[in-house]
């Protein structure tokens, strides 16, 4: 862009220049009396020579302008190009394309990041089959308040990558936690807190939200959290090691893999 900005402000330098030695060369020529003409000269190279000085002076705050210039047509372009764009895309979910309306909303999406863009988004994703080989998005897609749309998309998003779940996204599914239990089942919760133990940092941080929904965490789920209970000798777990040693002890009661875990 900097090359490009000084290949233009060169260009317009150059024709500024062109322009008044044109006019200075009519007026010389147009002179009849010798002493017009040369004193007609010799001003006008002073002129030239003054604005020369004087644009070289100014260089570094007229190329800013020149790029502010720049900058707000191509802005004002793009924009245009996105509203095109993002009107196409609504007409292609109107007609049942959601495939071809999210790889544009994805495109638009680099460019503006607002709720409106996100919804359409999670509107066309709520289409699809999830699947383990797609590369499914989710920091790009929490919304500023409760979208009822965005915790459909995660609750079928992390069954098939629990890479999705994040800080952001238990901090968003905490926040929101009372409005997602009017809305949605507890399989949310489950099925977040179950792909929080991935990470051992995860549960140290939020141990209080995933040990609420521990009833409900599927074996292997549970198997996960002794082997982070067992490589983490804190006096302050002594209470999650009770509840998880109870809950084993009632819902995999004779279960010796299981009990080999206490």
């Amino acid at each position: 862009m900097d090359q490009f900005v000084t290949r233009k402000y060169r260009l317009q330098f150059q024709n500024h220049l062109l322009l008044l030695f044109t006019l200075l060369v009519i007026t010389a020529v147009s002179s009849l009396d010798l002493t017009v003409f040369l004193l007609t000269t010799f001003l006008g190279t002073l002129i030239l020579i003054g604005y020369s000085m004087w644009k070289f002076s100014m260089r570094v705050s007229e190329k800013k302008l020149l790029l502010d210039d720049l900058v707000l047509t191509d802005q004002i372009k793009l924009t245009e190009g996105i509203n095109e764009n993002k009107r196409y895309a609504q007409k292609k979910i109107d007609i049942g394309h959601y495939q071809e309306a999210y790889e544009l909303l994805r495109k638009i999406g680099l460019y503006i990041h607002n709720n409106e863009i996100k919804e359409l988004k999670l509107g066309c994703l709520n289409q699809f089959y999830l699947r383990k080989d797609m590369q499914l998005e989710m920091d790009s897609l929490l919304p500023e308040g409760f979208s009822p749309l965005f915790i459909q998309y995660l609750t079928e998003a992390i069954k098939v990558q629990r890479n999705l779940v994040n800080k952001n996204v238990l901090d968003y599914i905490i926040r929101y936690e009372e409005e997602i239990q009017e809305h949605f089942s507890y399989d949310v919760f489950i099925t977040t807190a179950g792909a929080a133990l991935r990470k051992k940092q995860y549960f140290i941080y939020y141990k209080d939200f995933i040990m609420k929904y521990i009833h409900g965490l599927p074996k292997e789920r549970i198997i996960r959290l002794c082997r982070i209970l067992q490589t983490t000798n804190t006096p302050e777990l002594d209470q999650v090691r009770d509840q998880l040693h109870n809950l084993i002890q009632i819902k995999y009661a004779g279960e010796k893999e299981m009990a080999a875990l206490l």
